[in-house]
């Protein structure tokens, strides 16, 4: 699950829900991935939580 990376206000917004998250450079740019699931509807309930806080998330290829 990851989320385009705009500044440590985003990455801390994100931290709020999923304290792991983190940032990675990505060949597309820095992006907060915020979790790996092999559950695609945990990782669905994941971005809803976090689009419900204003964060464009979506799920990501591996």
């Amino acid at each position: 699950m990851v989320t385009p990376y705009n500044s440590d206000l985003t990455l801390s917004q994100v931290q709020q829900i999923a304290p792991d998250a983190f940032v990675n450079n990505t060949d597309a740019g820095a992006q907060i991935q915020a979790g790996i699931f092999d559950d695609r509807e945990m990782a669905q309930a994941l971005v809803d939580q976090l689009q419900r806080e204003g964060v464009n998330a979506t799920i990501g290829d591996r």
